[in-house]
């Protein structure tokens, strides 16, 4: 891990927009058929949901990182049922999970990146615990800390931890990490690319020094699919394609035009922050947001995920927050499929013959996990694989 210090500045010159080619819109189904968020039990309440998971019998676990980490399971219906381990460090416990997902006959492989382990939950409940020890190039003592993991055919793909950093009042900081493959048992981390990722910038907050996320960062963005791992930084339309042995193996441009950032775009991003602060200190923070550095030029993606048939969606960055409701299909090389819009922002966890899983945020913050039927999105391939992908 490394850090870059850019101007305060870091958006690219404007371009001429790229020209778009024709492609079919598909809208997907606007009825909500399952939502999990609105039970009264205590249990049940959704706070920075970061992932979920449908077992066969259509159960639903959440990854829920805000609220003493528990992972409450939800049934078809939407209704609570019960909880998968609590706050700490022993096992069934957790910190913070990042990733899960059903493997293995109702299996279910949960990630917390706090703890750099995993654990396999059975449909009976029993439970198996890995440590992910990964060391680097540096050998044993190189070991790797990792914000996420995802399954491959054959293995595991990680992106290493990124941290916020301090700087000079007005600069963009940007770590750096790097992304790759486990082998050996999860002991071994082959780097395949150091990317850019977490952008952090120093202002006054009231008087003193503090540091943020600027407005408008671009996030890595990441999907795998076979035997592969799909990967671009958001700053630039590029998607990176990498095996499960750490080869690269392509690399398309998106679609997308580039857009400059305007001052209401960041007046709205800026309200957007403001919206879960104390009423006495929003004029205070109003203030201190204004005088934040913040990215002159949008990223394009705020979400890449691949579907079952190996089709590529990716999410067409908005303001304020970046979730939006326009996504971009395209096969494995980057060829237009269709654009899809959703009927509202949402971050998604799943794709399926059932619909798209994923989280949405109401007007008022609070969170849900909601799944919505395809609509007129064909199910089915759309040609264009990569071969060292197939599974």
């Amino acid at each position: 891990m490394s850090c870059l210090v850019l101007t305060s500045a870091c958006g690219s010159e404007d371009h001429e927009p790229a020209p778009t080619a024709e492609v079919p819109v598909w809208r997907v189904g606007a009825e909500r058929t399952f939502v999990a968020g609105t039970s009264p039990h205590p249990d049940a309440a959704l706070h920075l949901v970061l992932d979920a998971a449908t077992r066969s019998d259509g159960t639903v676990v959440v990854a829920n990182g805000g609220l003493e980490s528990r992972l409450p399971i939800f049934g078809p219906d939407g209704s609570y049922l019960r909880s998968i381990g609590r706050l700490g460090d022993g096992p069934g416990e957790f910190r913070w999970v990042s990733h899960l997902e059903r493997v293995d006959s109702d299996s279910i492989t949960i990630f917390d990146a706090s703890l750099s382990r995993i654990t396999t939950v059975a449909p009976d409940g029993g439970a198996k615990v890995v440590a992910v020890r990964a060391a680097g190039a540096g050998g044993a003592g190189d070991i790797r800390r990792f914000r996420s993991v995802l399954r491959l055919a054959g293995g595991w793909a990680a992106l290493e931890m990124d941290y916020p950093m301090p700087g000079e009042v007005g600069d963009i900081i940007r770590d750096t990490i790097a992304v790759g493959v486990l082998r050996q048992g999860l002991s071994v981390f082959d780097a395949v690319a150091e990317l850019p990722a977490l952008m952090s910038t120093t202002f006054d907050l009231g008087g003193r020094p503090a540091f943020g996320t600027p407005a408008f960062s671009p996030l890595v963005v990441r999907g795998t699919w076979g035997r592969c791992l799909f990967v671009g930084t958001g700053e630039t339309a590029e998607i990176m394609v990498y095996s499960s042995t750490g080869e690269r193996v392509g690399s398309f441009t998106g679609p997308g035009s580039p857009r400059r950032a305007t001052g209401a775009d960041f007046d709205a991003w800026i309200e957007h922050r403001l919206e879960s602060a104390d009423v006495d200190e929003r004029e205070m923070l109003r203030s201190s947001f204004r005088d934040m550095a913040w990215v002159e030029s949008l990223p394009f993606y705020r979400q890449l995920f691949v579907d079952p048939w190996g089709r590529i969606w990716l999410q067409e960055f908005a303001v304020p927050a970046g979730a939006g409701r326009r996504w971009y299909l395209v096969d494995q090389s980057g060829h237009p499929v269709a654009e899809v819009e959703t009927p509202e922002p949402v971050r998604v966890f799943e794709i399926s013959d059932e619909g798209i899983l994923g989280q949405t945020v109401n007007e008022f913050g609070e969170e849900f996990v909601v799944r919505f039927p395809l609509g007129d999105v064909p199910a089915g391939g759309a040609g264009g694989e990569i071969e060292a992908c197939v599974p």
